[in-house]
C-alpha cells in the first residue's frame, strides 16, 4: 500500500466494509478509511470515526457528491457538494431541484442579482439547518426562508454558491466573491534594470 492513493484507499475501504470482492472485514475498512483520511480524505475521515463509534455495528455509508457547476429549472449553483448516501449524478440533481423549486422567492431576495453561500441538509423530506453566508442580513434571511421551503426524499447535507436574481448581476457578484476569496494579489516583481 505504499504511495497509495487517498482515493483508492477509499475504494478499497468500502469494498472491504461491503464485503464485494473480498470478505466483509472491518478492521481491514477502519484501516483503510484512517489511511485515505491521512492523506486528506474528508469522506474517509467521515467514515473512519463512524466506525470506531460503532463498535462493530452497521454504520450508513455517505459519500461526497460534487458538480462545479449545475442548472435545474433555470437556478445555477457553482460548487455544488452534498454528502448522502446516494452517489450518483441524479441524487446530486435531486438535490438541487428541492432548491431550485423556490427560484422565483431566491430572485425575489436580490432582484439585481447575488452569489450567495447556502448550506442545507436534508432530513425527513424537509430541508433544514440552513445557513447563509451573505453580508445583508436581510438578504441571508430572505434566502434562508426560500431554502427552507425546499422538499426532497433524500437526506443528504449539501453546501454551493446559488446565483439568483438578474443572471449578469449574478454572474457579476461571483466574479467578485471568487476574486475576494482568492485574497490580496501578489506584489509585483522588482524589475531589473
Amino acid at each position: 500500500m505504499r504511495g497509495a492513493q487517498p482515493a483508492g484507499c477509499l475504494r478499497e475501504g468500502l469494498a472491504a466494509l461491503r464485503g464485494v470482492g473480498t470478505a466483509a472485514d472491518t478492521t481491514r475498512a477502519a484501516g483503510l478509511f484512517a489511511r485515505a483520511c491521512e492523506g486528506g480524505d474528508d469522506d474517509a475521515c467521515g467514515l473512519a470515526a463512524q466506525l470506531k463509534k460503532s463498535r462493530g455495528r452497521k454504520i450508513e455509508v455517505a459519500l461526497t457528491s460534487r458538480a462545479p457547476t449545475l442548472t435545474m429549472a433555470g437556478l445555477t449553483v457553482h460548487e455544488l457538494s452534498c454528502r448522502m448516501p446516494q452517489t450518483d449524478p441524479l441524487a446530486l440533481a435531486e438535490a438541487l431541484e428541492g432548491v431550485a423549486a423556490h427560484k422565483a422567492a431566491l430572485d425575489a431576495c436580490a432582484p439585481a442579482g447575488a452569489a450567495v453561500a447556502v448550506a442545507w441538509s436534508y432530513r425527513g423530506g424537509r430541508a433544514g439547518l440552513v445557513r447563509v453566508d451573505a453580508a445583508d442580513p436581510r438578504l441571508a434571511g430572505c434566502v434562508r426562508k426560500a431554502v427552507e421551503r425546499a422538499r426532497s426524499s433524500l437526506t443528504a447535507s449539501c453546501a454551493a454558491t446559488v446565483l439568483i436574481g438578474e443572471a449578469a448581476g449574478a454572474r457579476k457578484a461571483l466574479a467578485e466573491r471568487r476574486s475576494a476569496s482568492a485574497g490580496p494579489p501578489a506584489p509585483p516583481l522588482a524589475q531589473a534594470r
